[in-house]
């Protein structure tokens, strides 16, 4: 990348619509800010802001700032035009939005200089109180004897939430990622494919070999909450790469590694690397002390690809729970990667040897219950929804009991439909648009020679209607998380975790497998309506998903209760492996026994 204008900014195109911008800074962090360029809406998306510019190892003019570089420096690989050109007024030609993949100060310096653009700064929800309640210490602005710049966070952003600007889908996910630090985040960029993971790991080595860096954590960091992180960005990883042989997931971090072509490949090495050094494979090559804990320097002889520095007793309670660990994730332990590489010399211990134990606020268990109410809403509820199940609203106190327990994650899923959803008998033609008795061919939006027979519903639960709200029986100051299906005008969507086609896309709100891998449920409670639609396809999905899955009969009623409908339903379920509990079985007795979760 050459250097233009004196600057301490570099920057290259890394892909159509994404340019990475490399910071020389006098900290010798070397931080990769990541510019995405979005037409409509008319934004830059910054991931992240720098050190500040301006002051470096290599001198720049005192407004060499992020910001300047954006709007005055020409970039050769945008046509020799700044990214972000000012108009004749003065402003920027498009607004700003910062994502904060974590306080760090080497992420955070160069938000000031935006301050009169009136940028829109997104943060993780999860780490809302480390941001607020002590910045100088956890930005390490303090350690540093640094000012400490004042912003405010415009949108903290949950957990596999899709980010909209102006109410206009900008493409991009955010996940939560924490272990690094509490707010670390992920966010993903679906048009590009390209996944950035700020710092939760990167290379060691520079791609001109003129620096290495290790991957550093704080004292604020956690291993073990990490180990997770890694896991579930894993399984998103592999999940969207399905289906697409030629063009794999790429990584971008915010050092060192901008574009790893084989992200899960990286990925694996990385949650391998970390293993090794849980089990004392990797040695420590330096200790010292910083902010009164000693830090130590993991790293193998030779050219390794990473590198580890942090407190020393981080990595002991990684160990000291390391076995707990395995017996509550079943992916881990099945994974060929600790199986053949990481584990061949031991073999794992059988999950049923380990007792549940508390750590700090996590309780850890190869036992964690997620309970899904599904479509609950009014156009299913008598007396006044037009497509009302009989007996739908009496579940209310029932599914409220249930609520009560002690569940990891309760979510709600809502019917979210456009007005001229292709399950509508208004959206087609007479005489095929009888509801109940006609069906349509519906394609596949990305394959349409992949049809599927649809049957037509009354209007229902169209998008800001009365009709789609959740019954006000139902007490949803207990629940986690809403999500809206069936967004998608193309496709019908009857279950939480995917479209008709098993498709992950925009006609949901969040992707709820990965929801709920980041909690780490293992087994999944369906209730609500319908039995023999919404809520079978839910279950259905939710054991494909891999999670053990339970339909409570109590609190549930089908659109048609006979053997040709909800029999149907149950036979299916037996077939699948899925139970059929009731509400006084052994297997929601055992949720009460959780009550630490």
């Amino acid at each position: 990348m050459a250097r233009v204008n004196q600057t301490v900014f570099s920057c290259k195109r890394l892909n159509s619509s994404t340019y990475l911008i490399v910071e020389n800074d006098r900290y010798e962090e070397h931080p990769f800010i990541y510019a995405k360029v979005v037409r409509s809406p008319a934004v830059l998306l910054l991931s992240d802001t720098g050190c500040g510019g301006g002051e470096s190892s290599t001198p720049g003019p005192p407004s060499d700032t992020l910001r300047n570089f954006l709007e005055t420096v020409p970039v050769a690989d945008n046509g020799d035009k700044p990214l972000n050109p000012r108009k004749s007024t003065g402003g920027p030609t498009l607004s700003y939005l910062i994502i904060c993949t974590h306080c760090h100060y080497d992420h955070i310096l160069g938000i000031p200089s935006f301050r009169d653009a009136c940028p829109a700064i997104l943060a993780s929800s999860n780490g809302k109180s480390f941001i607020e309640d002590d910045l100088p210490m956890h930005s390490l602005c303090l350690e540093l004897n640094i000012p400490t710049p004042e912003y405010l966070i415009s949108y903290w952003a949950e957990d596999m939430e899709k980010i909209t600007y102006n109410d206009l889908p900008l493409g991009v996910q955010i996940l939560h990622t924490p272990g690094h630090t509490p707010d670390e985040l992920a966010w993903y960029d679906e048009a590009e494919r390209h996944l950035y993971v700020g710092d939760s790991f990167y290379e060691r080595v520079a791609v001109d070999k003129s620096y290495t860096q290790a991957i550093i954590f704080p004292k604020e960091g956690d291993i073990v909450v990490y180990m997770r992180s890694l896991e579930k960005l894993l399984s998103f990883v592999e999940r969207e790469n399905r289906g697409h042989h030629n063009s794999h997931v790429r990584i971008g971090c915010g050092h060192v590694t901008c574009s790893a072509t084989d992200g899960l490949g990286l990925l694996k090495e990385v949650l391998k690397y970390f293993w090794d050094v849980i089990d004392g494979v990797i040695p420590v090559r330096e200790s010292f002390e910083r902010r009164r804990e000693v830090y130590d320097l993991w790293q193998k002889d030779g050219d390794d690809r990473f590198s580890l520095m942090g407190p020393r007793r981080l990595v002991a309670d990684a160990r000291r729970l390391e076995h707990v660990m395995r017996a509550r994730n079943p992916n881990l332990l099945s994974h060929p990667l600790f199986f053949q590489e990481a584990k061949s010399n031991r073999k794992p211990q059988p999950r049923d040897e380990h007792p549940d134990i508390t750590r700090g606020s996590t309780k850890m268990s190869n036992f964690v219950p997620a309970l899904v109410v599904v479509d609950m809403q009014e156009d299913f509820c008598q007396p006044n929804g037009s497509l009302a199940i009989a007996g739908g609203r009496e579940l209310a106190p029932i599914i409220n009991e249930l609520l009560q327990e002690s569940f990891v994650l309760k979510v709600a899923t809502k019917d979210f439909h456009p007005p001229d959803h292709v399950s509508f008998d208004t959206s087609h033609p007479p005489p095929n648009n009888k509801p109940f008795e006609s069906t349509v061919t519906v394609a596949n939006p990305t394959n349409s020679a992949d049809t599927k027979e649809l049957a037509l519903w009354p209007v229902h639960c169209v998008q800001g209607t009365p009709g789609a709200e959740i019954i006000e029986q139902i007490d949803i100051t207990k629940i986690d998380v809403i999500m809206e299906k069936g967004r998608d005008k193309r496709v019908e969507m009857y279950s939480g975790f995917a479209d008709m086609f098993g498709h992950k896309s925009e006609a949901a709100s969040l992707d709820l497998g990965a929801l709920m891998r980041g909690k780490g449920v293992t087994h999944v409670y369906t209730v609500g309506l319908a039995g023999d639609a919404c809520v079978k396809c839910t279950a259905i999905d939710a054991q494909l998903e891999g999670f053990e899955t339970y339909v409570v009969r109590e609190a549930t009623r089908s659109v048609d209760e006979s053997q040709a409908g909800w029999g149907a339903a149950v036979k299916e379920f037996q077939e699948r492996g899925i139970k059929v509990v009731s509400v006084d079985g052994p297997e929601l007795a055992r949720v009460k026994t959780v009550s630490g979760l």
